[in-house]
């Protein structure tokens, strides 16, 4: 199994959240992660190691959320467009997600829906 393989079978659900969360609307996020998957597979194919695709992955799922969303109106704050019929709770956590800056939302969004990333900069070669 290849390394993009390896990737993708590990992630492809938590992309699929990921993108839910910013589309609210099950075949646009199942678009959305399709197309970032196979750009990121034309672009880059094997030639990372996991970590530097993994986050690839969801920059590009984040991006193919985000077009969709501008051609179908004005890009709302994070996951706003997602907030429609909830339970109290999950409204009540949109609301006070909707009052962070937009990195911070972002950070606690890619930890809900279950994304991992190593913790210690020297995995990406830095120092």
């Amino acid at each position: 199994m290849t390394v993009f393989e390896q990737v993708y079978e590990t992630t492809i659900v938590t992309l699929y959240r990921y993108a839910f969360g910013y589309l609210g609307n099950r075949s646009d996020a199942e678009d959305a992660v399709s197309e970032s998957c196979l750009h990121v597979f034309r672009r880059y194919g094997n030639r990372m190691d996991a970590a530097e695709l993994k986050a690839l992955l969801f920059a590009a799922t984040r991006n193919a959320a985000i077009d969709r969303l501008r051609k179908k109106r004005p890009l709302p704050l994070l996951h706003d467009c997602a907030a429609r019929e909830e339970d109290p709770e999950t409204q009540d956590m949109r609301e006070l997600l909707s009052g962070l800056p937009s990195d911070e939302r972002e950070l606690i969004s890619l930890i809900y829906v279950g994304a991992e990333f190593p913790r210690d900069r020297r995995a990406h070669g830095h120092q």
